[in-house]
């Protein structure tokens, strides 16, 4: 999934570290997410993006400690916007706009 302003994309969730990149170069950007795993969630602009981060891998992250976070090109960190809870197992988890995460 590509930034709003196309410089960098997401192609795909990674269970033991979270990157994007450069879409003209193709480098490889890291990032800290907080937790173990990332899920893109999608773009609010050019430099934010948001998404779940979660104790244990998997697309609904069953029975993990689930973390919804804002994050920046800019500094590669990312911050907590909501409280941390549960997904029961079999629940997909669902974003504010309807959707859920990419790359799942």
């Amino acid at each position: 999934m590509l930034s709003p302003d196309e410089r960098y994309v997401f192609v795909g969730g990674d269970q033991d570290g979270a990157a994007f990149y450069d879409a003209a170069s193709g480098e490889q950007i890291g990032f800290d997410p907080g937790l173990r795993t990332f899920r893109l969630g999608g773009w609010v602009d050019d430099q934010t993006f948001y998404g779940s981060t979660s104790t244990r891998g998997g697309p609904e992250f069953p029975g993990g400690q689930v973390r919804i976070v804002s994050c920046t090109t800019t500094t590669r960190t990312c911050t907590r916007v909501a409280t941390d809870f549960r997904v029961p197992r079999n629940t997909n988890l669902l974003f504010g706009t309807g959707e859920g995460p990419y790359f799942s």
